[in-house]
């Protein structure tokens, strides 16, 4: 029930916003929502409907978004799921770039997880992508480990699987196992054809 009632309320903010003709533009709608001290979901959902019907802005919205706090990140993750929606396009460089740079140790365990699988969307236009995600495998943090070894089982090659057969044998995590062996299943499936 709260999340529809946060859906309905972020909806109406933003229709109200959007009908008023001195906020013609979803950055200065996401400016006035924060400046404002509404809730950080409603500004979540703001951004997320705002970068799905902003076509002109919505790199700007997502950046604008990128930039706030928020509790548990999710201002952020949700800004950064929607850098998937640049795939193809003239910013899909801009998109990966961004989400690099939130994958790496030093960001929050939620926004590092929401970074990974969505890069993770750009791997079959981008090789390298594989291998900057197989460099972060041995990470500290368990959640964001998991979530690498499940990327892989997606988009990884011999050499993953080679690894993820080692660290299957190491690994003491019944979790952490799990995720490694759909990892291999899928790998396996995928490099027989």
């Amino acid at each position: 029930k709260s999340k529809v009632k946060s859906f309905k309320a972020s909806t109406i903010l933003l229709l109200t916003f959007e009908s008023c003709s001195f906020l013609n533009t979803s950055i200065k709608n996401l400016a006035v929502l924060s400046s404002f001290n509404f809730p950080r979901l409603f500004i979540a959902s703001a951004v997320n409907s705002l970068a799905l019907i902003d076509s002109v802005n919505r790199m700007s919205v997502i950046k604008n978004a990128l930039a706030m706090d928020s509790h548990q990140e999710i201002i952020r993750t949700t800004a950064l799921r929607r850098l998937s929606d640049f795939k193809n396009t003239k910013y899909e460089k801009e998109a990966i770039d961004i989400l690099k740079k939130y994958s790496v140790r030093g960001n929050h365990p939620s926004v590092r997880i929401t970074a990974i699988s969505t890069l993770s969307i750009f791997a079959d236009k981008e090789p390298s992508i594989k291998d900057f995600i197989f460099g972060m495998v041995n990470t500290p943090e368990f959640f964001v480990r998991m979530v690498i070894y499940n990327v892989l089982g997606d988009i990884g090659d011999q050499e993953v699987l080679n690894y993820l057969k080692l660290a299957e044998k190491k690994e003491l995590d019944g979790r952490m196992l799990q995720a490694i062996w759909d990892a291999i299943a899928r790998l396996e499936r995928k490099l027989k054809g």
